[in-house]
């Protein structure tokens, strides 16, 4: 089974041009049958802007002092609702119809092989988005996230999950 891997490289021809002043993700596709553990995220959107957390800067974590998007975390064993819990649980907000969006495979720093199931919703304008884990929560748009430091495959996973919200 072919899946992409985005810990490819982010080097680029020198006769490439980027979009947004952005080198692109070079992505390659890798044989995996093994997955190492399994995760999932709820994509939270405003309008033209996702919901992303700048990650605590810890040594240990997975991209400490980057941004990614909160309500994420890896699935136990027998666990369905995570991305619902893990939303719930680092901002306070109560969602009520995650859509899928995307599955996508890629190692994780520490060399493990990780399956992430993604999901979106739209942002419903009246909750109170909350910090309970990270240093902050904001929404940015493509462009402004853009010129951050941000967990690989995040920016692709914007432009998908906005694209989907307006259709």
């Amino acid at each position: 089974k072919y899946e992409v891997n985005f810990s490819a490289s982010t080097k680029a021809l020198p006769s490439q041009s980027f979009s947004r002043g952005r080198p692109p993700i070079c992505y390659t596709c890798i044989m995996t049958e093994k997955i190492d553990v399994k995760g999932a995220a709820l994509v939270l959107v405003q309008g033209d802007k996702v919901l992303l957390q700048l990650r605590d800067d810890k040594p240990g974590i997975s991209y400490p002092n980057c941004w990614t998007f909160a309500g994420a975390g890896y699935i136990e064993q027998g666990e369905e609702p995570l991305a619902k819990r893990e939303l719930l649980e680092e901002t306070g907000y109560v969602s009520k119809t995650p859509l899928p969006l995307m599955v996508e495979t890629y190692t994780l720093p520490n060399g493990k092989v990780m399956q992430a199931h993604r999901f979106y919703e739209i942002y419903d304008g009246t909750q109170e988005i909350k910090c309970y884990e990270g240093q902050k929560m904001e929404f940015k748009s493509v462009d402004e996230a853009s010129l951050l430091k941000l967990k690989p495959g995040v920016l692709e996973t914007m432009e998908k999950a906005i694209e989907k919200s307006h259709q």
